[in-house]
């Protein structure tokens, strides 16, 4: 009764921690409540919303997707600030004077047109370097998605193991659960017809309870494992 009551109180401790230290984590007060669900989905069977999600899923790949395509602007934006330039300009114009004897003064009309063609020819070696420069930061810039992308990758796949595995630890504590709530049950059958000992029957009751808790840790760390998968694929 004892060793229960420090179990019971061991316990009650650590899910307080547990509770201070995500309200921590989230920035609320210690003393907000969370109600937890007595279930979470995904528990028993294949785990929903876990499926293979491109690396284009994330939020790291998106943002440096767009800074390739920033730098392609810069590219196009630096070459065209060193081509030539034409312009086109027309005006026209009208001139009516007073009127003398019933006919005007002065009437005439006037059209004009220019043409301007602006080519730079001594700054033509200082485009090319900035054109050649915006080119590496472009390259540099497909690089470093590209490590990325691998390094992504790799993330998801060691998740995805992970979550696997973890699958089969469930699996393989829950028959482990089974056996020895079936040999429980058969050391508390015999101890009653008087063909087991207590020691016997004890310690097939701690069999048990090591069992359970064995499925327990492993469940969880099966949750934890979903989750992790998840941010891994940017599905969380």
């Amino acid at each position: 009764a004892d060793r229960a009551r420090l179990l019971s109180l061991q316990a009650g401790n650590a899910a307080r921690l547990a509770h201070l230290n995500l309200c921590h984590a989230m920035g609320i007060p210690l003393t907000t409540e969370i109600p937890l669900p007595a279930t979470f989905p995904g528990e028993e069977g294949e785990d929903p919303a876990v499926i293979p999600v491109e690396v284009a899923g994330r939020i790291e790949h998106a943002l440096l997707d767009k800074q390739v395509e920033l730098k392609e602007h810069q590219v196009r934006l630096t070459r065209a600030a060193f081509l030539p330039r034409a312009g086109v300009a027309a005006r026209y114009g009208r001139v009516f004077g007073l009127q003398l004897g019933g006919a005007p003064f002065m009437d005439k009309a006037a059209f004009s047109a220019l043409l301007s063609i602006e080519v730079p020819l001594f700054h033509w070696g200082e485009g090319m370097h900035e054109i050649r420069a915006a080119r590496h930061e472009r390259q540099a810039a497909e690089w470093q998605r590209d490590e990325l992308a691998g390094q992504l990758e790799l993330e998801m796949q060691q998740a995805r193991d992970r979550l696997q595995e973890s699958r089969l630890e469930v699996e393989m504590n829950r028959t482990a659960l089974e056996q020895a709530a079936e040999h429980l049950r058969v050391c508390r059958d015999r101890y009653r017809a008087g063909m087991e000992t207590l020691a016997g029957y004890l310690e097939a009751q701690t069999l048990w309870q090591q069992a359970s808790f064995a499925l327990l840790e492993a469940r969880a760390a099966r949750r934890l494992n979903a989750t992790l998968y998840l941010k891994a694929t940017g599905g969380l």
